[in-house]
Parts: structure tokens; sequence; C-alpha cells
């Protein structure tokens, strides 16, 4: 069996002792589909941000691409919900587009493509 994307196992959570999750076992396989669906204040994001060592589990096993939290890199993206950007919003799509730019090979963003040009941003 190949190893997981995701695997998360008795995953505990309580920022200033309020328990947000408690003994989370999760196990994402490559190619699967995962919704993640709950009420405000359920612990959805806060999920995501454990899986990308924005914040650290109280207990529990997080391992995302085979690595610890936030050791995987450009191999995953995140949108939060609120948003922040170096530079104030509204911006060329170029900026965002060339803030999520992991590597110099990487391809036009599709924003732009949709515009019509497949000409690349500049790097800021």
């Amino acid at each position: 069996m190949a190893e997981p994307v995701v695997d998360i196992q008795g995953l505990n959570y309580s920022p200033g002792g309020l328990p947000v999750l408690q003994d989370v076992d999760l196990r994402i396989a490559r190619g699967d589909y995962l919704a993640v669906l709950g009420p405000n204040g359920g612990g959805k994001s806060t999920l995501l941000k454990l899986m990308l060592g924005l914040v650290r589990p109280d207990s529990g096993v997080i391992r995302v691409l085979g690595q610890r939290p936030g050791e995987a890199g450009g191999r995953i993206g995140y949108l939060p919900s609120t948003p922040w950007s170096p530079t104030p919003f509204p911006s060329p799509c170029s900026k965002p587009c060339a803030w999520a730019r992991s590597s110099p090979d990487s391809g036009v963003c599709p924003a732009v493509t949709r515009k019509g040009t497949t000409k690349r941003p500049a790097r800021p």
C-alpha cells in the first residue's frame, strides 16, 4: 500500500484549554477527494493549519507527504479565508501569482492565461 498523502493519528488541539480537535484520526490516500464540512468554529481551518504546521498540536502525529507539518515546502498550497499579502489589495493578478510560485520553472498563472497573455509576470 502506498504511503498516504496525509496521515493523522490521535491529534488533539486545545488552545487556551478549550478543546477544538480531540482524538482525530485521518488518512488521505493519493487520488482521494476530501470535503471538510462543519459549523463555524468547528475546527475545519484549524485542522488545515495543523497540517501545514502553522500551529502545533497538543498531542498526536501528523504527516503530510511523509514529512512533519511545514516540511513539505512548496508542494502544498493554502489560501486562507482571511487575506494577507505583503502589499494591499487590490493588486494585479501577477503579484499573487508570483507569490505563489515556488520555483523558477513553474508555469504561467492560469488567471493571466485567461486574460489572453501567456507572458510570465516578473517576479517581485
